[in-house]
C-alpha cells in the first residue's frame, strides 16, 4: 500500500476524531443542538470514518434519535471505505484494477455522465438550500427529484447529508434511496444481459 495513502488515513482519522470530539463539546454545552455540521460529514466522506466511530465509542454511549443517524451513516461509509481498500490493495485488488480498467474503457461515457449528474445534483441541494435559508425563489422539487431519477441519486444524497436539506420530506427522505436502488437494480441487469 502506499505510504502517502497510510499518512492521509492516519491524518484524515486523527482530525475526524479530533473535529467530532470538538463538535460532542459544543454539543453538549449549547441549547441549539440541531445545527448540521457540513465539514463533518466531508471529513466522514473523506476517510475519516473510523476516527468519527471511534469519537462516538469513547464519547456519546447515549442513543437518541440525532446521533443514531450518525452513528448508521458513519459506520456505513467505514464499511464502504473498508470495501474500497481491500478491492484496491488487497489479495484480489490486480483482478479488481482489471475490471475496473475493462468497465472504464468500455463504459466512459456512462461513467462520466453520471459523475457529471451527480455534482450537478449536488450542487443543485446546495442552491436550493441557501434559497431556503435566504428566503428565494426556489428551485422546484420536481427539478430536484428529476435530476435524481436521470441518474443524479447518489448526488442528491450527498446533498441532502451535507446542506441538511430535505431531509425530513418523505419524497426526498424515501423517494431518493428507492430511486438509488432501482438504478442500480438497472445497472445490474444490463451489466449481467452484457447490454451495457
Amino acid at each position: 500500500m502506499n505510504y502517502y495513502l497510510i499518512y492521509y488515513l492516519a491524518g484524515i482519522n486523527i482530525l475526524s476524531l479530533l473535529f467530532f470530539f470538538i463538535d460532542y463539546r459544543l454539543y453538549c454545552n449549547y441549547s441549539n443542538k440541531n445545527i448540521p455540521n457540513s465539514f463533518l460529514t466531508i471529513l466522514v466522506l473523506g476517510g475519516g470514518s473510523l476516527g468519527a466511530l471511534i469519537c462516538f465509542l469513547i464519547l456519546d454511549r447515549e442513543l437518541n434519535k440525532q446521533n443514531l443517524t450518525w452513528r448508521i451513516f458513519t459506520v456505513s461509509v467505514l464499511i464502504i471505505q473498508v470495501l474500497l481498500l481491500l478491492a484496491l490493495f488487497g489479495p484480489h485488488s490486480q483482478n479488481f484494477k482489471e475490471a475496473a480498467l475493462h468497465t472504464w474503457n468500455s463504459n466512459k461515457v456512462l461513467i462520466v455522465y453520471l459523475g457529471f449528474i451527480n455534482f450537478v445534483t449536488f450542487v443543485l441541494f446546495g442552491i436550493d438550500k441557501w434559497k431556503a435559508v435566504h428566503n428565494r425563489w426556489r428551485i422546484k422539487i420536481l427539478v430536484l427529484l428529476g435530476f435524481c431519477a436521470i441518474g443524479g441519486s447518489i448526488g442528491g444524497l450527498l446533498g441532502m447529508k451535507v446542506f441538511h436539506h430535505k431531509t425530513h420530506k418523505s419524497y426526498f427522505s424515501f423517494g431518493v434511496p428507492l430511486i438509488l436502488l432501482v438504478q442500480i437494480l438497472v445497472i445490474c441487469y444490463l451489466k449481467i444481459s452484457n447490454i451495457i
